[in-house]
C-alpha cells in the first residue's frame, strides 16, 4: 500500500496554529515573511481540494502547493 502524499502549502497571511482541525490537522507554521506553511499528509486529492477551498473561503492568497518527500527520522 502506498503512503499518503505529504503536502507543503504556502499562503499569504497568518493562520492560528490552533486552527489545524480546519485543515485536516495539517501542521500550521507561521513564517517570518508574513506567510503560513501548512504541512502534512493528505489522504487523497479530494482532501487537498477541500483544503484549497477552505483557503479560498478564508480569503487567503495561495502562494504554492507542493508534494514533498517525508523527512527521515
Amino acid at each position: 500500500m502506498d503512503s499518503m502524499p505529504i503536502y507543503a502549502i504556502r499562503v499569504k497571511g497568518r493562520l492560528d496554529p490552533r486552527r489545524a482541525a480546519w485543515f485536516d490537522n495539517l501542521e500550521i507554521q507561521p513564517a517570518p515573511n508574513g506567510e503560513t506553511l501548512l504541512y502534512g499528509p493528505l489522504v487523497d486529492q479530494a482532501a487537498l481540494f477541500g483544503i484549497l477551498v477552505r483557503i479560498r473561503d478564508l480569503g487567503l492568497k495561495l502562494v504554492a502547493v507542493n508534494t514533498v518527500e517525508p523527512f527521515d527520522a
